[in-house]
């Protein structure tokens, strides 16, 4: 039984469109599990993409359709579909090269959909368009901050990862962008989560404002902290047995200073007055700091 006022072909329409991603998202996650066992990739005929091509379309018309629920939630769920299919198409293997080559791509894929999420309201403000009646709560944005969020933070472990693991050392090499191969990838996916961040913050109030601007800072951690140890070389580390960890501790303490002392004050002094970026970095760098002290600790201890 239906439990909405929707009409029944609205609701009949919602339904077909969900089970054809549903399928088509159920193919992407199939191929992404291949990818990560080291599988043989799917392989996509041209029936595969004239059934994404189909319900590409009928996604991107239920913005213009009065019954239909979240239409932006819809196409920000197929836009990761098509990420996935995009992933099985290029067949990226061995599981260190799907990860590596991934990692970036959902970081501008957060990005991209942050700055749509900013730009739409402006421009529909500037051009004096107004959104297709329909259902109250259809264009809400209730989605859209939680979705970002989780994938923010999943990008970010990923890009740390990256950064952290040695072997990704060489992945990549001959087919990266300007030649951001290995390591240093992760650094540019959590470059990429800092201006996510920033952009979602310019968007929201109220609690999710917050959050975002927290996300900023933490994101810059990551940021930092990559970029030191996508510097160290694993070479001295193979050829005299020693673990690497002292290193990447003394790194994070170092990027959790820096931290501490950008939120503590950076902020406060390089941002306007009025800016309440200077009250959220003033009520984060306890935890900057306490994580540098921590870190601070287990450096000593192991020397």
């Amino acid at each position: 039984m239906r439990t909405d006022d929707r009409p029944l072909s609205g609701w009949l329409t919602d339904l077909a469109t969900a089970v054809a991603a549903g399928l088509l998202a159920a193919v992407a996650v199939a191929g992404v599990l291949r990818a990560i066992q080291n599988l043989p990739p799917l392989r996509l005929q041209t029936w595969h993409w004239a059934a994404l091509a189909v319900t590409g379309t009928a996604v991107v018309l239920r913005v213009w359709n009065a019954a239909a629920f979240l239409p932006a939630g819809g196409l920000y769920a197929f836009g990761l579909v098509v990420l996935g299919w995009w992933w099985i198409e290029r067949g990226l293997a061995p599981a260190a090269i799907f990860w590596w080559g991934g990692s970036c791509e959902l970081a501008g894929f957060a990005l991209i959909a942050a700055v749509v999420g900013w730009a739409v309201p402006r421009v529909e403000r500037r051009l004096g368009w107004v959104p297709p009646p329909g259902r109250d709560g259809r264009w809400s944005r209730s989605w859209f901050d939680p979705a970002q969020l989780l994938l923010i933070v999943a990008t970010a472990v990923l890009a740390a990862w990256i950064s952290l693991d040695f072997r990704f050392d060489g992945v990549g090499q001959g087919i990266a962008l300007f030649g951001m191969a290995g390591r240093a990838t992760g650094c540019v996916a959590a470059l990429m989560l800092v201006g996510a961040s920033i952009v979602m913050a310019w968007q929201t109030h109220g609690p999710w404002h917050h959050v975002w601007q927290y996300a900023a800072m933490a994101a810059g951690l990551v940021f930092t902290t990559s970029v030191g140890w996508a510097r160290i070389d694993a070479m001295g580390y193979r050829i005299g047995g020693e673990s690497p960890w002292l290193d990447r501790a003394a790194t994070l303490m170092i990027s959790s200073a820096m931290m501490t002392l950008m939120t503590g004050f950076g902020l406060s002094r390089a941002l306007p007055a009025d800016s309440d970026w200077g009250v959220r970095g003033r009520r984060a760098m306890p935890v900057f700091g306490v994580l540098a002290l921590a870190m601070l600790l287990a450096v000593w201890l192991h020397r």
